[in-house]
């Protein structure tokens, strides 16, 4: 009951307590590896699905879980450190989807044992390919395997282990949703957009799907589309950030300079709702929309906020530099340098 309803503190108390008075109850070692994962406490968590482990080594959600935690880390030099980075993809709807949480790098203070150093080092493909092998019907066995490939780039790997699921469940929008991302990867852009449409059918409400299309729809070319998929996801969560980002990009290329500027003020003012490579984009759009409206000052201000988040933005800082001589010319040689210091005297 705490469980399904992700009271996970009250739970935790409840699993604790049935493992006590029977040390072979497999759900319950299964279901608080589950929760530790979630809050990040895996030596306790790879205890506990070893336990389940040895009283259903058939089940391949054990599998999934283990292959979860061990991506998170790597051995560099006998030490164990976490990976740099988050996977590809967005919480799944299961209970696999533990486990997917922002990595840090970090060196791991203390040991988790002999163990734990052997599993990270079979890699986190061994355990998802042992979900596989011991229930090849299991669609999400198939989509982590499918996941971990991509976000090795492992693309032709990625989109079998996909495809496979799709064969499985061909009636669920998540198998297309996951592997439209892949084809997405992979560059396939056209197949990526009929996985998403396929999605949007099977699960109308899904605002993640129309924002794929409509990114789908800029690679194509397509911008007019671009904005209809978006608005369509807007209408659905006006609060879903990239697709303000999708349709400002989109206003971009179809010369709505204006439009785009506002939609990716929306972007910048919800940074702390999306990935930072998505405020790096929204920046970089409305520098250049703000170029392509004469303003420079302001094109300017907003790639050096860029370079805030990414310092190696590629051609910004060229293009910074040029923006200014540019200026020299039109303003007696004084360079925008002094045109900025004026504008904060004004304030």
């Amino acid at each position: 009951m705490y469980f399904n309803r992700e009271q996970y503190s009250k739970a935790l108390v409840y699993y604790s307590k049935a493992i006590t008075l029977d040390g072979e109850d497999y759900l319950s070692f299964k279901r608080r590896a589950f929760i530790y994962m979630k809050q990040s406490s895996d030596r306790k968590a790879l205890e506990d699905i070893n336990c389940a482990l040895l009283l259903r080594p058939d089940d391949p959600v054990l599998y999934i879980l283990m292959g979860n935690i061990i991506s998170e880390y790597k051995v560099e030099d006998g030490q164990i450190r976490r990976n740099t980075g988050p996977l590809s993809f967005g919480n799944g709807e299961d209970e696999t989807a533990a486990g997917e949480r922002q990595n840090t790098g970090s060196l791991i203070r203390g040991s988790f044992g002999r163990d734990f150093l052997n599993d990270v080092e079979k890699g986190p493909l061994y355990y998802y390919s042992r979900a596989v092998e011991v229930a090849p019907d299991y669609v999400d066995a198939w989509l982590w395997r499918a996941r971990y490939y991509a976000d090795c780039y492992l693309m032709g790997e990625a989109l079998q282990d996909a495809d496979r699921a799709q064969e499985i469940a061909p009636q669920s929008a998540r198998v297309y949703q996951i592997r439209g991302i892949i084809r997405l990867m992979a560059g396939k852009i056209r197949d990526a957009a009929a996985d998403f449409e396929k999605v949007s059918l099977l699960d109308p409400d899904n605002a993640a799907a129309f924002s794929y299309a409509s990114r789908c729809s800029i690679d194509l070319g397509d911008y007019d589309d671009a904005v209809s998929k978006a608005q369509k996801g807007l209408d659905i969560d006006n609060s879903y950030g990239d697709l303000y980002l999708h349709r400002g990009i989109a206003y971009y290329y179809l010369e709505r300079y204006q439009d785009a500027v506002e939609d990716l003020r929306i972007v910048i003012m919800r940074r702390t709702e999306v990935a930072p490579s998505v405020v790096e984009t929204a920046y970089r759009y409305r520098g250049k929309a703000f170029e392509q409206m004469g303003q420079i000052i302001d094109a300017v201000r907003n790639y050096e906020m860029l370079l805030k988040f990414n310092p190696r933005a590629s051609g910004i800082r060229r293009r910074i530099e040029e923006l200014e001589r540019s200026q020299e010319d039109d303003h007696g040689r004084t360079g925008l340098a002094s045109i900025f210091k004026r504008k904060k005297e004004d304030r």
